[in-house]
This record gives C-alpha cells, sequence and structure tokens, in this order.
C-alpha cells in the first residue's frame, strides 16, 4: 500500500490559500466488490491547482496496473473542469480490457 498526501497553493488576492490532496492506491481483494482491483482513493478537490501533484500518481498506477481501477472520489469536495478532463484522459488511458 502507498500513501501520498499533496499540497498544493493558490495566490488569493494577497493571501496564500492552501488546498491539500490525498492520493491513496492500494490493492483491492474483496470478491463481493470486483475481484482483484486496484482501488484508487482521492480525498480533496481535484481543481486545476492540485492537478500538477495528482496527474503523474494517477497516470502511473493506472499504467502499471494489472488489474482493473477503481476510483472512489467519495471524498472529492469539488471538481472543475480541469479535473473533469484528467478523469477522463485517465480513463481513456485504460487498457481495453478493463474498460466496461
Amino acid at each position: 500500500m502507498s500513501e501520498k498526501e499533496f499540497a498544493a497553493s493558490e495566490k488569493a488576492g494577497s493571501h496564500q490559500q492552501r488546498e491539500n490532496v490525498r492520493l491513496k492506491i492500494e490493492p483491492l481483494d474483496d470478491p463481493t466488490i470486483l475481484d482483484q482491483v486496484l482501488h484508487i482513493t482521492v480525498e480533496g478537490p481535484v481543481v486545476s491547482t492540485t492537478l500538477p501533484q495528482l496527474a503523474e500518481p494517477l497516470l502511473a498506477a493506472i499504467l502499471g496496473s494489472d488489474r482493473p481501477v477503481l476510483l472512489d472520489l467519495r471524498g472529492v469536495p469539488d471538481i472543475d473542469s480541469e479535473g473533469l478532463s484528467l478523469l477522463l484522459k485517465l480513463h481513456k488511458t485504460m487498457p481495453a480490457e478493463f474498460h466496461p
């Protein structure tokens, strides 16, 4: 299991606003959900300021996986158009045998 936490800063006026996003990647061997999937949990906003920290590890996890990926976004309070675009690109990157 590997867990990575990333912090992105966004300038807002004269102060800095810090946005934290956590990415947790672990195999999930629970036959009641899906047999042998890679479970990726994202916690925090998936927005333009956090994408530089999320894109590379997500892409590496998906490309390096020999099993389907379950992307859990329940901990994502906000997603903007750039975040949605990243998720669509990641979906298209997955091997064809993992697509429903």
